[in-house]
């Protein structure tokens, strides 16, 4: 499939000092204390929310019963890691069909991504090269 993107010269790409963007569960906590710390930990932040979807099948935030009841995807990983549930995230449809070493792994980056500390996190060149490896232990 051929991206049908626009040039990068011709994307224009406006950003602001003042106004907060991005979508609810995929934003990293330190933006809610100070919207002005962007760099680009805040994408490895939202791709290790991305990872733990497509571990786990769930959305960022589930709504179970109604606005009052519902769950951020990050809290409840890592509560189920925290107790020894990690298989309890992966979705019914890939349990089983995922090599354990592979799933660990996978684990680990994800939890990197969305590290409290910013400065634990990894660069996003290191995330790829991690999922590559990760794609060898399944095969």
């Amino acid at each position: 499939m051929k991206s049908e993107l626009p040039p990068l010269d011709e994307i224009e790409i406006e950003t602001s000092r003042t106004r907060l963007f991005g979508t609810l569960g995929y934003l990293a906590p330190e933006l809610f204390v100070d919207a002005t710390l962007v760099t680009d930990k805040l994408d490895v932040y939202s791709f290790g929310v991305v990872l733990f979807e497509m571990i786990s099948g769930r959305k960022a935030i589930k709504f179970d019963a109604g606005f009052h009841d519902h769950r951020h995807i990050i809290p409840w990983a890592n509560e189920h890691i925290k107790n020894g549930t990690f298989y309890q995230i992966v979705d019914p449809c890939l349990r089983g069909k995922i090599a354990p070493s592979c799933l660990g792994k996978f684990l680990e980056i994800a939890l990197s991504c969305v590290h409290v500390q910013e400065h634990k996190q990894p660069a996003l060149g290191e995330v790829e090269t991690t999922l590559e490896l990760v794609l060898e232990l399944q095969n």
